[in-house]
C-alpha cells in the first residue's frame, strides 16, 4: 500500500480514513487536531507520518513523542513553499545558454515567449547575473 495524501477539510479526511482502513503512511497536508490524530490511530495501521515543517512546529512535543512511543515514525518532509514557477528551469537554461552565445535579451525574450523581466529575475535567483 502506497503514502496517502490527506488534505482539505476534516470530513473529507475522516471519510478518507474510513474508507482505507488498511493506510500505514500518511502525508498529512493540515494541522492535525488530537482528534484527528486519535481517528487515524484508531482507524488504520499508521506506522510512518511524514508532514512538513511548518505543521511540525505547531505540533506540541508531547504529541510528537507519544506517536513515537506508539512506534509511528514521525518523518519532518520539506516543502517547497510559495507559487509555482510558469516557465520551467530548462527554458531558463535554454535562455541563458542563448545569452552566453551572445544574444540579446529582447531577441531570447522574444524568441522563447518569455519576458524580459522574467528572463532578469530567474537568471538572478539561479545565479546566472
Amino acid at each position: 500500500m502506497g503514502m496517502f495524501v490527506l488534505k482539505g477539510r476534516r470530513q473529507d479526511i475522516l471519510r478518507e480514513i474510513d474508507m482505507h482502513p488498511e493506510i500505514r503512511e500518511v502525508f498529512l497536508k493540515v494541522k492535525p487536531s488530537t482528534r484527528l490524530l486519535a481517528y487515524l490511530l484508531n482507524n488504520t495501521n499508521l506506522r510512518r507520518l511524514y508532514i512538513s515543517e511548518g505543521i511540525y512546529r505547531t505540533i506540541p512535543p508531547k504529541v510528537v513523542n507519544a506517536l513515537r512511543d506508539m512506534k509511528v515514525e514521525v518523518i519532518v518532509i520539506p516543502v517547497k513553499r510559495g507559487r509555482p514557477h510558469l516557465i520551467d528551469d530548462h527554458v531558463i537554461e535554454k535562455a541563458f545558454s542563448l545569452k552566453k552565445k551572445g544574444m540579446t535579451m529582447d531577441e531570447i525574450s522574444s524568441s522563447l515567449g518569455v519576458s524580459k523581466r522574467t528572463l532578469y529575475y530567474r537568471f538572478k535567483k539561479k545565479g546566472y547575473l
